[in-house]
């Protein structure tokens, strides 16, 4: 976090201007106000960035999003008027680029939710993820009313027109798309009462797969031309008019044309993202809820605790040096909520003197998206997965000096009641155990998902196996449309041995030998 510019410390509302010019398309660079030098994105009450999709957004609460899109391009500079509120913690945010009228980004977002107590703001801050922005001409902060200290013409805060008075009320609505799709092609059209006049995504596509006009007409993106894999993506999307905003859920599933070849995650395109500046840093313990840790180089593990709510890490590297080292994240507490989105996670290997784990994701709501293990034993363990979600990961290069003791797992699961596993390469280079190993050892396993994946090796591709200690009945579990290359004894076990027909409670549709194409 760099603080480019201190003033007087506001407690009254006020407006402030700057100039930022981003160094490459497509980056990630957070500009925002706090109370003190911020120190992480928490610290933050009023936020905007530019966004690896190629867009300017701001922070509207809990989520980012903007009530006009606007799109950026590399070496241009921008310049930046934020209105702050402080009487009802809410914020505008207008952008003008050269030879451009000043458009209206952000009009009455609310503080980010954890800065809603703040009292006063008296920095500006720039938080780089990927690429940079060179920040400058930071004006005095002005009483809201007085002319801005600069030659650009003021622009009213007030909403654009339309919808009467009342705000927008989304349809919710669910599109399917055939992949591979080219940039711009339609994903579908949302709709609204009260006739918005600006719509955005706010939440569910990180990665900016996805594009929303201000007609509600969605499209593929650049990224999402080359990014979308066969999976369901379940948007929010927000339809603003002068009212106010409202939100509503968007389902697109994405599936494969026939006859063309899925995409699966690469080593290469997983983990942290090419190009962002790590910070070092030693291991150490959450214990605060709503933590969110961007662009760390952690050597050490990082334990979860019980307080530690929420706990999100992003674009962050991992790396376990010590021999009697077990985790790298340790969330024994069973806190819910840990999220981890393209981080790189590099185990001790034959090195290690213990069993070496990657995460224990033991609380419920566990999301891991995008991320790249190598050298464990068992990357991602599971005690009970509770309405967790593995998805677009590389894990591979297992490792552990222990190897007859501990099975090679890429995914292990004790208990399950809500679990998904899609668009996973989940590679084990040993003839035993499995890529997913499923054994109810810890609680019965149920409702489990495990879809569009590429498994390879093991002794089996993956066990589902209801004889463990806790016992209990296997139920509602779904393999679907996986490539498998066979491991060195079959495709699926099930207790008391390797099955020709799915055995009760799972489903089996789709599956499909890798190298040849035939159903398994």
């Amino acid at each position: 976090m760099t603080a480019f510019g201190q003033f007087a410390a506001q407690t009254n509302d006020f407006s402030i201007t700057w100039d930022a010019t981003p160094s490459q398309n497509n980056e990630d660079v957070v500009m925002g106000l706090s109370n003190g030098v911020a120190k992480t994105f928490t610290d933050l009450a009023c936020m905007v960035r530019f966004w690896t999709t190629g867009y300017i957004e701001a922070r509207n609460g809990a989520s980012y999003g903007s009530s006009t899109q606007v799109a950026y391009t590399a070496n241009t500079t921008y310049f930046f008027r934020m209105v702050v509120r402080m009487s009802d913690k809410t914020y505008d945010v207008f952008v003008k680029a050269p030879n451009a009228t000043q458009v209206v980004l952000a009009s009455n977002f609310a503080f980010r939710v954890e800065e809603k107590n703040i009292t006063q703001l008296n920095y500006l801050n720039k938080l780089i993820t990927k690429g940079d922005a060179n920040c400058t001409n930071m004006s005095s902060p002005q009483p809201v009313g007085a002319p801005p200290t600069t030659d650009v013409p003021p622009v009213t805060t007030t909403p654009p027109p339309g919808g009467g008075g009342s705000p927008p009320v989304v349809t919710a609505a669910s599109f399917n798309l055939t992949i591979p799709a080219a940039s711009g092609a339609t994903v579908g059209t949302v709709t609204a009462t009260n006739s918005p006049t600006s719509w955005s995504i706010t939440a569910g596509d990180p990665s900016g797969y996805f594009v929303i006009d201000n007609s509600g007409n969605m499209t593929v993106s650049a990224a999402g031309a080359s990014g979308i894999t066969a999976s369901t993506y379940n948007l929010t999307v927000q339809a603003t008019n002068s009212a106010g905003s409202g939100t509503g859920a968007v389902g697109v599933t994405a599936s494969q044309a026939s006859g063309t070849p899925p995409k699966f995650p690469t080593d290469a395109g997983t983990g942290v993202p090419s190009g962002t500046t790590l910070t070092k840093s030693a291991g150490f313990t959450v214990s605060s809820a709503n933590q969110t840790y961007t662009a760390l180089d952690i050597t050490g593990t990082v334990t979860i605790g019980s307080g530690g709510t929420n706990a999100t890490f992003v674009n962050c590297k991992f790396t376990i040096t010590s021999a009697t080292a077990t985790w790298a994240i340790n969330n024994s507490s069973g806190a819910s909520g840990l999220t981890v989105k393209n981080c790189t996670l590099i185990g001790a290997g034959n090195g290690s003197t213990v069993v070496n784990y990657a995460i224990q994701p033991n609380g419920p709501n566990f999301m891991c998206d995008g991320c790249n293990f190598k050298q464990f034993g068992q990357p991602i363990n599971f005690g009970k997965a509770v309405n967790a979600t593995v998805q677009n990961c590389y894990i591979a290069n297992l490792n552990s000096s222990y190897p007859q003791t501990v099975h090679y797992e890429d995914i292990y699961v004790g208990g399950a009641d809500g679990l998904v596993i899609q668009n996973n390469t989940l590679i084990n280079e040993h003839g035993w155990t499995a890529c997913v190993f499923m054994k109810n050892n810890v609680a019965a396993i149920t409702n489990v998902t495990i879809q569009n994946n590429l498994m390879e090796g093991g002794g089996f591709c993956t066990y589902c196996d209801p004889s463990g200690t806790n016992g209990g009945a296997t139920s509602n579990v779904k393999f679907l449309n996986n490539a498998l290359t066979k491991g060195q004894y079959g495709y699926l076990y099930n207790f008391p041995g390797v099955v020709t027909n799915p055995p009760s409670g799972v489903t089996w549709t789709g599956n499909y030998d890798y190298g040849t194409g035939k159903p398994v």
